[in-house]
């Protein structure tokens, strides 16, 4: 849907790969998704933060693929042979609702996806 407003989609993020982090999260596998082309900002661009309710802060490293990955059973060779460079990212993350319920100051339940802004080599 957000492919047909016009965004474009320009990656792929993978998280929670540890088996620490998935336990801690109560999750069994990896979460996944789209890195659409709104979700960058280059080294120096002013970053708008009413875009985000808690952000903070990861390092990570983004794999730039030389080709593409297909099929279920893709192999760490499969990854090495198809990645092009690795290079260091920052990935901001956020919450996606409030801590605290505005109108009832209670305690939300709420889940919190990472929106990825990994740089983009000059």
């Amino acid at each position: 849907m957000k492919i047909a407003e016009g965004r474009v989609l320009k990656g792929h993020k993978i998280g929670l790969t540890s088996k620490a982090m998935q336990a801690s999260s109560q999750i069994s596998e990896p979460d996944y998704g789209a890195l659409l082309d709104d979700m960058f900002f280059h080294d120096g661009s002013d970053i708008p933060t009413d875009r985000f309710i808690v952000p903070r802060i990861e390092v990570e490293l983004a794999f730039v693929l030389a080709k593409p990955l297909r099929g279920p059973n893709c192999t760490l060779f499969d990854v090495y042979n198809a990645t092009d460079y690795v290079i260091p990212a920052l990935e901001l993350i956020d919450a996606r609702c409030h801590n605290i319920d505005p109108e009832t100051q209670r305690r939300a339940k709420c889940s919190t996806p990472s929106p990825t802004t990994p740089p983009t080599p000059g």
